[in-house]
């Protein structure tokens, strides 16, 4: 048994010799360059991929696409586990070689895989010192090696962001949506980072996240303040120290909110013992506005009973102003909340 394994990691650094070898995801763009197609010219260029360094497959590409060379993510063209056709099929893991080849002066001949053969046979029966009977040739680039790991869940849309609900709260939120479920013992490392404009770093906010509580493709920080955020996030499996990919969302802000205010105005009576108006007019905060029931009447909210609340308008939330008409002369509490009960500081 340990013979075995001694051989296959022989084999394994044979294929591996002189080779790039490097970690990938599988949704990251990689570029071969060695060989490239050139306008006019009587070459041609293939690449070629294989799983195991000894059978090779033949990537889809025209001679135009490779003049910049080989350009391609295994997501999108490497077959997946059961059909590359299945949007749902989790794109090529493991290892992957990549070769080039150029056909030397076969122009545009429909079969120029079987002219270069058929040159390189009558090569080999030439005598020597007779004159070399054709010109087409065969030149291979070194074996490129990557080992391919899954991608970390993408974003999926724009974050969904709440302000705290109040001015000194510290209650604001922000939900990510990714574009895939997590695979088994594969976890989130998230780093909600905040971008200072002093130069001095804030620690993160840290969170893991494991399958079982990755609901509806869904995570949200909570307990925030107001500030311009990125989030950096990665996926790992259980065991493995490698992440799959590292990525950055892009900077996004939560706004403060403004401090709820008011102003209170009682206009004079017109007689002793007359009646009065009392106008408020409320600012900041989240409308629609209310106003706590100037005599102490009570109503049960939630099974407990508190002051009245009355609403400004409620045919208009955005209504600022209200005036509370004919009330008595006397000294009053008067106290405002907005939507989220906050009140003025």
């Amino acid at each position: 048994m340990k013979k075995y394994i001694v051989l296959m990691f022989l084999i394994i650094c044979t294929l591996c010799s002189g080779q790039i070898n490097t970690t990938m995801g599988n949704c990251e763009v990689i570029k071969v360059d060695q060989i490239r197609s050139f306008p006019n010219s009587n070459d041609m260029v293939f690449y070629y991929y294989s799983y195991d360094g000894s059978n090779w497959n033949l990537f889809n590409r025209t001679q135009e696409q490779y003049r910049q060379g080989l350009i391609f993510t295994v997501k999108d063209d490497i077959g997946g586990f059961l059909s590359p056709d299945d949007d749902n099929v989790s794109a090529y893991v493991g290892p992957l070689y990549i070769k080039g080849e150029i056909l030397r002066n076969v122009g545009s001949h429909p079969n120029p895989q079987l002219l270069v053969d058929d040159c390189e046979k009558q090569i080999m029966l030439t005598p020597p010192n007779k004159p070399i009977p054709c010109d087409f040739r065969r030149l291979t680039t070194p074996t490129q090696y990557y080992y391919i790991i899954p991608c970390s869940p993408h974003l999926a849309g724009v974050p969904v962001i709440s302000k705290s609900t109040c001015f000194e709260n510290h209650d604001a939120k922000v939900t990510f949506s990714f574009d895939r479920d997590l695979q088994d013992k594969e976890y989130f490392l998230l780093n909600l980072m905040t971008v200072t404009t002093n130069g001095i770093p804030i620690p993160p906010q840290v969170k893991y996240v494991y399958k079982d509580s990755y609901l509806d493709r869904k995570i949200a920080f909570t307990g925030l303040d107001s500030g311009t955020f990125y989030l950096r996030y990665q996926t790992f499996q259980e065991g493995n120290p490698t992440p799959f990919s590292d990525n950055n969302s892009d900077q996004f802000t939560i706004d403060p909110v403004t401090p709820l205010t008011f102003s209170v105005k009682a206009d004079n009576p017109r007689c002793n013992n007359d009646k009065v108006d009392i106008t408020i007019v409320a600012s900041g905060g989240t409308p629609p506005y209310f106003y706590d029931d100037l005599n102490g009447e009570t109503e049960i909210v939630n099974q407990v009973s508190q002051i009245k609340r009355i609403q400004f308008d409620t045919a208009d939330i955005n209504k600022t102003t209200v005036i509370i008409q004919q009330v008595d002369l006397k000294e009053y509490n008067i106290k405002v909340t907005d939507a989220n009960q906050c009140i003025e500081y």
